[in-house]
């Protein structure tokens, strides 16, 4: 085999590999979601810009993924898994909180954890707010910060 041959071979190798990488196979199975909506207030007060993560608690389930959202100014929010508002996975979940204190809060030089207003006292592992969501489910009863 000469020098353009094998370069032709390793340039079809290539593009068949690009190829194989670029299907629109998940590298795991989704489960389905619920899309719910919840508010978040701080003194009756809407908490624009706080951040929620829902963390899986429910055992073997624990490794599916959690959700995320943004409460916005009128102090809702819908919950991201898998896509923009596609809602959250049916189960039980501890609810983190994070309330940065300025808009720009990913340039905050200690982390978001320095800027938070609610001082961590909702972060991963310490909130003692529980949310279970259940199939058909369209609600999140309130959260309440004090």
């Amino acid at each position: 085999m000469n020098g353009n041959s094998r370069l032709m071979m390793f340039m079809i190798a290539t593009m068949c590999a690009v190829a194989g990488c670029s299907s629109k196979k998940e590298p795991f199975d989704r489960k389905p979601t619920v899309q719910v909506k919840g508010t978040v207030l701080s003194d009756g007060q809407p908490a624009a810009g706080a951040i929620l993560t829902f963390m899986r608690t429910d055992g073997a389930d624990a490794n599916l993924p959690g959700a995320q959202g943004t409460v916005a100014a009128d102090g809702t929010y819908e919950l991201t898994t898998y896509t923009t508002k596609d809602g959250v996975i049916v189960g039980n979940y501890q609810v983190s909180i994070v309330w940065p204190s300025r808009a720009d809060w990913w340039n905050a030089e200690d982390g978001l954890a320095s800027i938070d207003k609610l001082k961590g006292k909702y972060g991963p592992g310490k909130s003692s707010i529980e949310v279970t969501i259940k199939e058909g489910q369209a609600q999140v009863d309130p959260i309440e910060l004090n």
